[in-house]
């Protein structure tokens, strides 16, 4: 099992990827800590620190391991029907980030 903590917060323009389970114990980034990154970036970075292993993510959601692999290493991309299999089985949702009021 990977010990990396599953805990995160990265916004991508007006969306965010966040991980179900950190939001429910209180483990976002504050704001000081946000960067901007992809949405294919978080998605690596959430494969990465599952407690699932990549071989068993494949197993799962019938994703090749190939495949997986070489999304995980930004060789190639995955189709949304992949995405949300993945985001499922991880328990991920994309959800858009708050508006910040223009001064």
């Amino acid at each position: 099992m990977r010990s990396k903590q599953n805990s995160y917060e990265v916004a991508f323009g007006a969306n965010v990827l966040y991980n179900r389970q950190s939001i429910a114990m209180g483990k976002v980034m504050n704001k000081k800590q946000k960067k901007t990154i992809s949405v294919s970036q978080q998605l690596r970075e959430a494969i990465e620190t599952s407690e699932l292993t990549r071989y068993r993510i494949s197993k799962e959601t019938g994703i090749a391991q190939s495949t997986l692999s070489e999304f995980v290493h930004g060789n190639r991309s995955l189709s949304l029907a992949n995405v949300d299999k993945i985001c499922e089985l991880i328990n991920l949702e994309l959800t858009q980030k708050k508006q910040q009021p223009l001064k």
